[in-house]
This record gives C-alpha cells, structure tokens and sequence, in this order.
C-alpha cells in the first residue's frame, strides 16, 4: 500500500476515492501559479535536470541517492504520480466524467513531438486556468491549442490502444491530493520514467503485481520484452516475476497469447 493510500484513501486505493477529485481541492490557491510555471519550467529545463542526475550518479552516488529522497518527498506534497493498469482508469474516468486530451509535455521535452497522450481529467481547461496562459506563456501555446474534449468511453479505448504500444498508465496529482491528469508513459518519451530510473522518484509503483499461471506459461518471453521495469525472466522454460521490480502496471498480461498472467 502507497503512502497516499494511507494519508489520502483511508487505507484504500487513494485515487478511487471520489472526494480526491472534489471542487474545494480545485480551488487551493496555489496551483493556478503552479499551472502557470509548470509547462515553461518542464519544457526550459527537464532536459537539462536528467543530465544534471546523471553527472551527480556519476560523481556521488550516495549523496545524490540521499537528495534524490528528499526531493521525492517535497514532490508528493504537488505533483505525484502512481502506475495504474486499465481497470483503475476505467474506474477512475467513470467518477470523473469528463475528460481532455492534450499533447504531452515530456515528449516535447524528449522527442520533440507532440503526441496527445495526456488527459486532463475532474477539471476543465478553464478551470484549471490553461487557457489563460495562451499570450502569457508561449511555451503553453502548443498544447493549449491541442486540447480536445473526449468522452471517457474514447478516452479509455485510446488509452487501451497505448497500452498495446508500450505505455504504462500513471495518474498526477497537481497540488496533492487533488487528482488532475492521466499519463501514458514510455522510457523514450516520458520524464517520470526517466527521473525514477535515475533514483529520483517521481510515482509509486501500482498496488498489485503481476502473478503468473505456471499450468499456462509456455516461456515465450513476450512479457519479458514488453516489462518496463525489467521485473521478468524465464526461468526453467517459464516466466518469473521478481516482485520488487514490478510496477502493477499490466502491460504483460496483454502480450501474453495464453493469458498466463494476471494482476493480484
């Protein structure tokens, strides 16, 4: 159990519970400025943060393992994400009702492309205070522009359709513990995968893991090659699952022919 389970789920899945998404959460002061400087400093400067991390493990691993926690925890209390398959977002779209889908930063940043696999969700553009940013932050213009309202019924085969390419599920809060976008990651595309790869954790990994049906694994490895987080191998002819390693997210179930896996 992750630790907003605990402090924002009373002890359950905390992005399930509906008051995480509630209007008084969306009118906390702080996250109209938060918004403003969110896409300007991620698309000025993420870049340049993953060679900093990278240069800082190099040098002094310890130290950067230490400041990588604190700068971890100081994320939690305004933008935190947490891996969640397919059935959690169905769950999630079906207490939020509406949804916009916009480009996603992190590519920008990374691939220099814009690819609408981001979704806002339980607030509006409007609300959120995006559209005011066009003519005040040009940076924001790109993905203020390609928004797109979807229902939550597309959202989620689009979302489906991502998942059969690679990409894991993960939901953001923005300002915790209002809970405002849902992502679809990949490691060439998305910063949280690459600053967590590097020791500074940006999403808890989900709350189940993969187990596998030993009466069904044939060994063909496509879940070993589809797992992000390297949390399978074969062993003996069949798949094993190294529980630290495996982030909940569901990918493998859906490469696997003989439907072998499940989450649990």
């Amino acid at each position: 159990m992750c630790e907003f389970c605990v402090s924002h789920g009373d002890g359950k899945k905390w992005y399930l519970e509906a008051s995480n998404y509630a209007g008084e959460l969306l009118h906390d002061a702080r996250r109209a400025k938060y918004i403003e400087d969110f896409v300007p400093e991620m698309t000025a400067k993420a870049g340049r943060w993953l060679r900093v991390l990278d240069r800082a493990n190099r040098m002094n691993p310890r130290l950067t393992r230490r400041v990588s926690r604190i700068t971890s925890k100081r994320l939690q209390k305004v933008h935190f994400g947490q891996v969640v398959p397919i059935e959690d977002v169905a769950a999630i779209l079906a207490i939020t009702g509406q949804v916009v889908r916009l480009p996603c930063v992190c590519r920008m940043v990374l691939e220099k492309k814009e690819k609408a696999v981001c979704y806002l969700i339980a607030a509006s553009p409007d609300q959120l205070g995006l559209r005011a940013l066009i003519g005040k932050r040009v940076e924001a213009a790109p993905f203020v522009a390609g928004m797109e309202r979807v229902s939550p019924e597309a959202a989620l085969a689009q979302m489906a359709a991502l998942e059969d390419q690679g990409a894991i599920h993960t939901v953001w809060t923005f300002i915790t513990p209002f809970i405002g976008a849902i992502c679809n990651c990949d490691p060439s595309g998305c910063l949280a995968v690459n600053f967590t790869r590097r020791g500074l954790s940006t999403y808890f990994p989900g709350e189940e893991k993969a187990a596998v049906d030993a009466t069904r694994c044939t060994g063909c490895g496509a879940c070993v090659e589809a797992c992000q987080f390297a949390a399978m191998s074969i062993v003996d002819g069949q798949v094993a699952v190294d529980a630290e390693r495996c982030h909940g997210c569901g990918i493998c179930r859906r490469r696997c022919s003989e439907e072998a896996l499940a989450l649990a």
